[in-house]
């Protein structure tokens, strides 16, 4: 069963999910940390203090609505004033409707949450880190994979 196995898919998954990580560590930086950023820029703390969309300087996007809406990665820190839309993509809504709903809601980011709002999304943290992390990775994989075959000679 293993004389077939080739252990350098191994090297090669591992990468891939380095590569994932990395994506998304930027994907989250970039952005759904511009949304965070410009809640916790413009002073939004309460309901009293929500802004929309438009008094951030922001189009509503469907990455904006996957991440605010239901369990998404920002719903358990950015909170919202208005009626909770439904997910518009499963209720057979087009891009432009699922827009204007979220164009009504207010949203803000209140003073407990504010902390870990700073700590995962401010700009002051770098994106360089997972790129690194990446880079690391990509030579590791290569080392190994060329490496591999006098690694496995040494068991044999």
């Amino acid at each position: 069963m293993f004389e077939s196995f080739d252990a350098r898919w191994i090297f090669g998954a591992f990468f891939l999910a380095v590569a994932i990580f990395a994506f998304y560590t930027y994907y989250h930086k970039t952005v759904l940390g511009r949304l965070v950023r410009a809640i916790l820029n413009s002073g939004a703390e309460s309901p009293e203090t929500a802004k929309t969309f438009a008094e951030l300087d922001l189009v509503p996007t469907p990455a904006y609505e996957r991440a605010l809406l239901g369990s998404g990665s920002l719903s358990h820190i950015v909170s919202f004033v208005g009626t909770v839309p439904k997910k518009a993509r499963i209720l057979g809504q087009s891009n432009q409707q699922a827009t204007e709903t979220l164009c009504v809601l207010a949203l803000y980011v209140s003073p407990e949450r504010r902390r870990k709002a700073q700590s995962i999304y401010s700009a002051e943290q770098s994106i360089a880190a997972p790129i690194a992390v990446t880079a690391a990775a990509l030579v590791l994989t290569v080392v190994l994979v060329l490496l591999f075959p006098q690694i496995s000679a040494l068991f044999s």
